[in-house]
């Protein structure tokens, strides 16, 4: 390769450091928008798990005071309109598993609820909410989703800086090549 570009002419030279230049940049520039997109959607994905385990928390008072497991089970079960949760459970004052409920066969919970709070664990995104009764700390509620939605965005921005590599480089390339007939 090199002995081949020490005897190409001028022309070829030019033309090749024209493309590798706007490769380059094309390439940290699209690596760096997936990057961003991809940090803002993993902090979106966050704070939607949040609101949703929320919500499912106020609604699993009732459950945890009157110890009403079929509560539990429609309060938790209503979360199967999200397909992208696989697992949802609630535990009692005591840290124990009160009642699980996921839409998978042979989901695994937590013996006892994590620190408060989302985060990203076993390639999945979890969250740990309190269940708030009058001031007070009734239980826990838990909620695990999936990551499907954040793996076909990535894809979906491959896809298309790909495409866009792609097509500024046929275009770099035709201009180039217009451009260097002038030298």
């Amino acid at each position: 390769m090199l002995q081949w570009l020490q005897r190409a002419p001028i022309r070829q030279k030019l033309m090749l450091i024209a493309m590798v230049t706007t490769g380059g940049a094309l390439l940290l520039a699209g690596a760096a928008i997936i990057y961003f997109n991809v940090s803002r959607f993993r902090e979106e994905m966050k704070r939607d798990l949040v609101s949703l385990a929320d919500i499912a928390a106020q609604n699993s008072t009732g459950a945890l005071s009157f110890n009403d497991t079929n509560a539990a089970r429609d309060t938790l079960s209503a979360l199967h309109s999200r397909a992208s949760i696989i697992g949802a459970a609630l535990y009692d004052s005591h840290q124990k598993l009160f009642y699980p409920w996921s839409p998978v066969n042979g989901a695994v919970f937590p013996t006892h609820p994590e620190k408060d709070g989302p985060r990203f664990q076993d390639g999945s995104l979890v969250v740990f909410r309190p269940v708030i009764l009058k001031g007070e700390r009734i239980g826990t509620v838990y909620l695990r989703s999936n990551l499907e939605q954040l793996t076909a965005r990535v894809w979906a921005q491959a896809i298309t800086v790909l495409a866009v590599f792609l097509a500024s480089g046929i275009v770099a390339l035709v201009l180039s090549s217009a451009l260097q007939r002038l030298i």
